[in-house]
This record gives C-alpha cells, structure tokens and sequence, in this order.
C-alpha cells in the first residue's frame, strides 16, 4: 500500500501543477510536471538514482512491483520463493562443502552477529550469480572469470550486485574457522 500512496501523492502533486498552470504555455506546463516527477522519483530512489528494488535471492530484481493481475502476481511469487529455496541451498552446500572459491573474505563465518549477516548475503549472492551464470564448480574466483565483452548487460548487472556484496565485506576479519593459533605458529622474533 506504501507505494500506492506514494503514487496517489505524485497525482494529487501533478494535478495540483496542472490547475496552478491553467493557462500557462504548455512548454511550461510540461516543464513543471517534468520537474515534479523528477523530484518524487528521485524521493523514491537509493542514492544511486534508481528505484530500491528487492533482489530475489539477492540477485534478480522483483518484477512483481505494480503487477495487478492476481494470476501473474502469483506466479510472480512462486518463481521468487522456488529461486530463494534454490539461493538458500546453494548457499548451505557451499557452507558445508567449502568450495575452492570460498577464500579470502569468504574463507570463513565471521564471529560478530552484523559481519556474519553481511557474509552470508555475499555467501548467497555469489552462489545465485555463479548459478546463474553457470560457473564451474571448481573456478577457484568467487566470481569466476573475468568478464568479457561478450557478457550480456543482465550478466553485468548481476556481476555489479555480487561485487557490491562482496565489496561490503572487511578486508580483514577474524573468522572463527582461523581464529585458533597455537604457541609454535606464534612469530616472537628473533632470540636475544
């Protein structure tokens, strides 16, 4: 219901601009208006300029904003809940299988509560890109290989939502799996 009163808001806005106009050139008419869709789009947008838009298993844009037909709204709604399912099973395999890809930032869980929820959505947006994009296995890069410049605009905005989980991620984390370290594996320099 949020965004249908945002849209009744814009109407009333844009019908408020087009009685204060009347007998205004239509130039300027179009201007006004122009304007005031501008300033409601940009009131409805991440900082980036374009619509928040949730990601399907954090990589497949929602298409469902605005449907109005029941029938397509639930089919809608069954793809996205059958694409999480899948996103969340990939993730869990990856999880306990540590594939080769799974280094540097995503070599282990982090130990604090909002890194470890951070991680985890770059766990499942590198799964759901590397499924989608039928990466192999055992490509030893989260990502896999470079993109080409036969990568398709769908594969490189898929590529930028993965990179900007990845990218939310520290350099630098204690990880539970490495947070052990014995006496010998300890540097104390050298012997005086």
């Amino acid at each position: 219901h949020t965004g249908e009163l945002k849209t009744e808001h814009l109407t009333r806005h844009l019908a408020t601009i087009a009685a204060g106009n009347h007998g205004t050139d239509a130039a300027t008419s179009a201007a006004r208006a122009a304007e005031a869709i501008r300033a409601w789009t940009a009131a409805q947008t991440t900082g980036r300029g374009r619509p928040a838009r949730r990601l399907i298993g954090g990589i497949v844009p929602d298409a469902s904003h605005g449907i109005t037909n029941n029938q397509v709204l639930t089919a809608l709604r069954e793809r996205a809940t059958l694409i999480e399912s899948r996103v969340n099973a990939l993730a869990d395999q990856a999880l306990d299988t540590r594939p080769p890809w799974m280094t540097g930032q995503l070599a282990g869980i982090p130990d604090d509560p909002t890194a470890t929820a951070r991680w985890m959505t770059a766990v499942r947006q590198v799964v759901a890109y590397r499924d989608r994009w039928g990466i192999a296995a055992d490509h030893p890069e989260p990502l896999g290989p470079r993109l080409t410049q036969t990568a398709g605009m769908s594969q490189r905005v898929d590529h930028r939502h993965a990179t900007a989980a990845l990218g939310n991620l520290p350099d630098t984390v204690i990880h539970r799996e490495s947070a052990l370290v014995t006496e010998s594996m300890v540097d104390h320099g050298p012997a005086l």
